[in-house]
């Protein structure tokens, strides 16, 4: 049985504002302030994969999605970076 994706959290206005902005520039609908969640490609990609622990995973998330955190496109994929870390 696969795990359902459930909801965690809000991007902040500033955020959403911020990621929209990118994804209709490129093309995209913009999304919803709603954060939804599915575990399993995390676990794989960064326990299973990578070696972090349960406990290091939680600490990113909580840091990726802090107040003072901003969407970043420069990589392959856009991610959400807590500056102060």
């Amino acid at each position: 049985m696969r795990p359902r994706a459930i909801a965690i959290g809000f991007f902040t206005d500033a955020q959403l504002s911020h990621i929209n902005e990118v994804r209709i520039s490129l093309g995209y609908a913009p999304l919803l302030p709603e954060i939804v969640f599915h575990g399993s490609h995390l676990y794989k990609s960064r326990c299973v994969r990578d070696g972090y622990t349960i406990d290091q995973v939680l600490e990113q998330i909580e840091s990726a999605f802090s107040d003072w955190s901003v969407a970043d496109f420069s990589a392959t994929s856009s991610v959400v970076r807590n500056p102060l870390k």
